[in-house]
């Protein structure tokens, strides 16, 4: 399924490299940013340490006045894309595993019910907590997933070269 969006693989790679490489300044400047203007014990105190650091600097040029608008501008298109993508994903697993639906109603319903349930979160305390509770999930995502496809992708190259 994922085959027709990557043809040239080869160039998709090399694409992608310079993707990570254009936006490794990025990450590290939001992770030096607070650094440098607070120090280390600040902003361990601090639960969003990047926007407490971008709002802080003030200059008075005019094309860096609104440097927050950009930001969260930005931010909130990303989250918009990124939910979207999301619930397209989900949609296009349960068409494919359980539900026999069009995408379309699937991804309404995939919607409302995302909404209804991140309703019942009273606070961002609990969101935390939840976010805690799923981290050894995420873990065993990023570490196990990789090593299981390498050990088929293995047995299935030997598969082939002997017969």
């Amino acid at each position: 399924m994922i085959h027709p969006f990557f043809r040239n693989v080869a160039r998709s790679r090399k694409v992608f490299i310079l993707l990570i490489a254009g936006l490794f300044p990025l990450y590290l400047a939001s992770v030096y940013i607070p650094l440098l203007i607070f120090g280390q014990e600040t902003v361990i105190q601090f639960q969003f340490p990047l926007h407490t650091g971008m709002d802080t600097i003030d200059m008075s040029w005019s094309i860096f006045e609104r440097m927050t608008l950009f930001y969260t501008t930005s931010t909130i298109a990303f989250l918009v894309l990124y939910s979207a993508v999301l619930i397209w994903i989900i949609a296009e697993m349960f068409r494919n595993i359980v539900v026999p639906l069009s995408n379309k109603w699937l991804s309404v319903i995939v919607t409302i019910t995302a909404y209804m349930l991140s309703s019942l979160v009273p606070g961002w305390s609990e969101t935390e907590h939840l976010i805690w509770l799923d981290t050894g999930l995420r873990a065993y995502c990023i570490f196990v997933f990789p090593v299981v496809i390498g050990i088929i992708g293995a047995l299935q190259r030997r598969r082939v070269n002997q017969g």
